[in-house]
């Protein structure tokens, strides 16, 4: 790892910053994993990681996304709030994608941000700095203590956590439409319907429980609805067979929250 974000480096960073970036990697091969399984854990991971260099190299990091960071930080964390449980990065983390704030890896500054109040507030800093190298990101228990105790968010995790469970995009129906039969194969049209409208630049599909070969594959994706509220995808099948697919935490709404995914199990009939 520390060889590969050292390439990254010297790719993308002037000399100067190269050791800066090793220790930051180096940080990373001592935690206990490099893939968080939801945004709020791959922020802290890599939050950690860049304070820790900070107090490491005792000179400032000079990732954009700190100092912007520090100048807006409520307008983040109310953005940050609403996407903290995806299980994708969205912008926040190694994206050029477009957002609101016009920079990329702000993420970088949430999970920093938690680091160093985490250790302002701690009494043995040099303890404070073990354990948030050594936290378990993906035991959220574990996680959401040491959120709660750094007192960046107004609310405690579970408290987001439910709030952004509540708030999750729903698909409300899914309902198929037999368009022609020539026989051995049905061309069907999918309607989905959502609770909210999605952003229409985002969708993801993948196998059911059955996998691949009872797999709905699609033969052309109508698109969405002008108010968003609903798609359309075009798939043809074998009669007599069973289907499935999966709608997946790739649509989201417009606040970037993600649906929770939705199996549509569908049988065909006799010829």
């Amino acid at each position: 790892m520390v060889l590969i974000g050292s390439e990254i480096a010297m790719a993308s960073e002037h000399l100067d910053n190269l050791v800066f970036t090793n220790v930051h990697e180096y940080v990373h091969t001592q935690q206990k994993t490099n893939i968080g399984d939801n945004l709020l854990a791959q922020c802290v991971m890599e939050g950690v990681a860049e304070f820790v260099s900070e107090k490491v190299m005792a000179i400032p990091s000079t990732l954009p996304a700190l100092t912007y960071g520090k100048a807006h930080t409520e307008s983040i964390k109310q953005v940050f709030t609403l996407q903290m449980f995806n299980a994708g990065n969205g912008f926040w983390l190694y994206s050029n994608a477009e957002n609101q704030f016009g920079l990329r890896d702000l993420g970088y500054y949430v999970g920093y941000a938690i680091a160093e109040k985490y250790y302002a507030k701690a009494t043995d800093k040099a303890r404070a700095i073990a354990e948030m190298i050594e936290l378990d990101y993906n035991n959220m228990e574990a996680l959401a203590a040491y959120v709660d105790q750094s007192g960046y968010f107004d609310q405690r995790v579970k408290q987001l956590n439910d709030e952004y469970e509540k708030n999750r995009p729903l698909v409300l129906s899914t309902t198929p439409e037999k368009l022609s039969d020539t026989g051995d194969t049905l061309n069907y049209k999918f309607k989905i319907v959502f609770s909210k409208p999605m952003d229409k630049r985002f969708r993801n599909f993948d196998y059911g429980p059955l996998g691949k070969d009872n797999a709905m594959f699609i033969k052309n994706f109508t698109g969405f609805s002008a108010d968003g509220f609903t798609a359309e995808f075009d798939v043809q099948l074998k009669p007599n067979r069973q289907y499935q697919i999966v709608l997946g935490e790739g649509f989201r709404d417009l606040n970037g929250v993600r649906i929770k995914p939705y199996l549509i199990d569908f049988k065909t009939g006799e010829k």
